[in-house]
């Protein structure tokens, strides 16, 4: 089956998941070490760079010193751990969206506010962080039909509880969208519901911004792009979401 997310991605859905468990892997043992480089944390002294400081509160917004574009920031959280789990993390978010939001609007640009997490994620440095780019209105996501798409979801079986869900055209496994608005700590509640789910797990974090509330879209990263996704040009998925929502609404209180 092919569906399409709303921002036109398309995703193939295929009830694989006994047969791909059982699929060998000889790489098993390197996916699950995966070993750091041990060297001096450069988030952990952050405040030694004032020049890059634009912003300090619970956490740092900093100018990005490896920036792919012209205007891009980062998130530099003061506690070096990273997860949504932890108290006071989601809230500490919260507070570095609200800045981005503002200085984007003082600059005329929209901002895209992401966060890569683990080595299949993209991420390069253990400290918690995320990022802004502030890009200009007319390249920002054209989302479709955003709160229709919301509103049948949360009313599907695929529903986890009021505010999230796993989509019906899921990227990947696990996939969730948690409708935030400001309550930043819906995040942490989902993300502790991933955790009892999968354990620990490489994610990216996409938060939709627009004429909506906040939205978050979680897609953990169990392994990088497969060759058929990439001579597809569309995902592969063999975990349908409604039998995934149904395994992650066990863990609910």
């Amino acid at each position: 089956m092919i569906l399409k997310n709303p921002l036109g991605i398309e995703v193939i859905i295929q009830d694989r998941a006994e047969i791909m468990a059982k699929k060998p892997n000889d790489f098993e043992e390197i996916l699950r070490c995966k070993k750091k480089t041990k060297r001096e944390c450069p988030f952990c002294k952050i405040k030694e760079e004032a020049s890059r400081i634009v912003y300090e509160g619970s956490l740092y917004i900093v100018k990005n010193k490896y920036p792919f574009i012209e205007e891009s920031y980062v998130f530099v959280h003061k506690n070096h751990y990273d997860g949504f789990e932890r108290e006071g993390f989601a809230k500490e978010f919260g507070e570095g969206v609200g800045f981005a939001k503002k200085l984007a609007k003082e600059k005329g640009k929209f901002p895209l506010i992401f966060k890569n997490h683990g080595f299949f994620a993209g991420a390069s440095l253990e400290h918690a962080h995320e990022q802004a780019i502030l890009i200009n209105p007319e390249d920002k996501p054209k989302y479709h039909k955003m709160m229709e798409f919301i509103e049948e979801e949360l009313k599907s079986p695929r529903a986890i509880n009021e505010f999230s869900f796993c989509p019906r055209a899921s990227l990947e496994p696990y996939e969730c969208w948690v409708v935030v608005e400001e309550k930043w700590e819906r995040i942490s509640k989902v993300f502790k519901l991933l955790k009892k789910a999968l354990g620990e797990f490489d994610y990216n974090l996409i938060l939709h911004t627009g004429e909506f509330p906040n939205i978050a879209q979680i897609i953990p990263r169990k392994q990088p792009p497969s060759g058929i996704e990439l001579a597809l040009a569309r995902f592969t998925n063999p975990f349908p979401p409604e039998k995934v929502a149904s395994h992650l609404r066990e863990f609910l209180d």
